[in-house]
């Protein structure tokens, strides 16, 4: 009898150990909400993105990524309404 309480008890810490310790699968990591990519900047642009950024406060960084969105939205746009100029 207490052989087989004690082999339960061993089966139940092994689940444990399994489930919920540090043998437990891992949750998956969640894609990245950015991916990186490369832009190589002529140097007088560069400098200029600097200076700019840095006048507002800003990283080169985000305002790069606003330009590049604001040119995306800027085409969607202009492929839904052909001439927006006239269109208005």
């Amino acid at each position: 009898m207490k052989l087989r309480s004690t082999l339960r008890l061993g089966a139940l810490l092994a689940w444990a150990l399994v489930t919920c310790g540090p043998l437990a699968a891992q949750p998956r990591a969640a894609a990245p909400a950015a991916t990186t990519t490369t832009l190589k900047l002529p140097n007088k642009l560069k400098v200029r993105v600097s200076k700019l950024a840095k006048k507002h406060g800003r990283t080169p960084h985000g305002l790069m990524v606003e330009a590049i969105e604001r040119e995306i939205d800027k085409s969607v746009d202009d492929a839904v309404v052909p001439n927006r100029k006239f269109a208005e």
